[in-house]
C-alpha cells in the first residue's frame, strides 16, 4: 500500500474515469501516477478529489521534503508554465505528481480561467446543454421503420401510419451525451452508455430485470467494460442528468422507495437511469427483501 508523501498516512484509492487515484485523509493531498493528472483534469472532476480527501484533526507531522510513494525517493517541487503560483511535487523517476491539499481545486480554477469561464458559468453551461439537446430532438428527423415517413425525433407515433416510434432513434446518455447502445438480459431490453456504463430502462422492464439472479446482473454490468468516466455526486449535481428521450430533467429517487439505491426517473417517459453498479445493488435489495 502506498503511503502519503507528506504525513505517511496510508493512501486510499478512488476511481475517477478510467484511472485509480490515491489520496490522503491525513493531510488531504492527492497522488497522481504518470499522466493521471491529465486524464482527471480532462474529466472536470478535480473538485471531487478536493472534497473526497480532506485533512483530519490528528495533527500528524508533515514532511517538508516529500517522499515518492512508489520509488521512495525525494520529490522535486515544480510548477507549470501557465501556473507559476501552484507548486506541485514530481518524482524524477516514475514521473508521478503530488498535489497538496487545495492544489487540485486551484488547478481546476486555473483551467476555467484559461477557458475564460467562472465556476458559475461552468454550471450554467449545463443548462445550455439541456436546452440544446431538447432543440436537437425537436428539429431533427427520424425515419419510420414501417413506412419510411420522416418524423421529428420527439414523436412517439408516426404521423403517416401511426406506427410506434419509441426506440427507433439512438438515445443520448443523461450524463455523457454519448449514444446509448441497445442490449438485453433475457427478454428485457435496456440501453447502456459506452462511456460511463450507466443503463436506461423502461419502468415496465425494471422489475423483471432485477428479478434475474444477482450473478447474471453482475455479469451484465461487467460485460459493459470499464467506465471511461466516473461522475462524482458533486459533478452529477452540476450536470443535471436529462432524459435520453425527451431531454427533460430527471428526478432522483430511492429505488423501491425505502432502499439506499438512488435512481434517476423521467416522469414523462416512465423510464429510469441507473449509474454503473446501481442495477446490481437494486437486484441485491430486491432479493434480500423477497427473502
Amino acid at each position: 500500500m502506498k503511503s502519503c508523501p507528506r504525513c505517511t498516512t496510508p493512501l486510499e484509492e478512488t476511481r475517477v474515469g478510467a484511472v485509480l487515484v490515491d489520496g490522503c485523509n491525513g493531510c488531504g493531498g492527492v497522488w497522481f501516477d504518470f499522466q493521471e493528472l491529465n486524464v482527471v483534469a480532462q474529466s472536470a472532476q478535480l473538485p471531487y478529489l478536493e472534497s473526497r480527501f480532506r485533512p483530519n484533526a490528528t495533527n500528524k507531522p508533515v514532511l517538508h521534503n516529500p517522499i515518492c510513494p512508489v520509488c521512495n525517493i525525494d520529490l522535486v517541487a515544480f510548477t507549470f508554465q501557465h501556473s507559476p503560483d501552484i507548486i506541485l511535487d514530481n518524482c524524477p523517476q516514475c514521473r508521478g505528481i503530488w498535489a497538496d491539499e487545495g492544489e487540485t481545486q486551484a488547478i481546476f480554477k486555473r483551467m476555467l480561467e484559461m477557458q475564460g469561464r467562472s465556476e458559475a458559468e461552468f454550471r450554467k453551461a449545463n443548462v445550455v446543454r439541456q436546452n440544446a439537446r431538447q432543440v436537437f430532438r425537436f428539429l431533427s428527423l427520424v425515419a419510420c421503420p414501417s413506412c419510411g415517413k420522416a418524423n421529428p425525433r420527439a414523436s412517439r407515433q408516426c404521423s403517416a401510419c401511426k406506427a410506434d416510434l419509441d426506440g427507433v432513434d439512438n438515445a443520448l446518455c443523461p450524463l455523457c451525451d454519448k449514444q446509448l447502445d441497445p442490449i438485453s438480459i433475457g427478454d428485457s431490453p435496456l440501453e447502456a452508455c459506452p462511456e460511463c456504463c450507466g443503463v436506461w430502462i423502461a419502468q415496465k422492464h425494471l422489475t423483471d430485470i432485477v428479478r434475474h439472479p444477482i450473478e447474471e446482473i453482475k455479469q451484465l454490468e461487467e460485460a459493459l467494460g470499464i467506465p471511461q468516466v466516473v461522475y462524482s455526486a458533486e459533478v452529477v449535481q452540476d450536470i443535471h442528468p436529462v432524459c435520453p428521450r425527451c431531454h427533460n430533467l430527471l428526478e432522483e429517487r430511492a429505488y423501491a422507495y425505502h432502499s439506499t439505491v438512488k435512481i434517476e426517473v423521467c416522469v414523462t417517459c416512465d423510464a429510469v437511469w441507473l449509474e454503473r453498479g446501481e442495477l446490481t445493488r437494486a437486484s441485491e435489495y430486491l432479493h434480500k427483501t423477497l427473502g
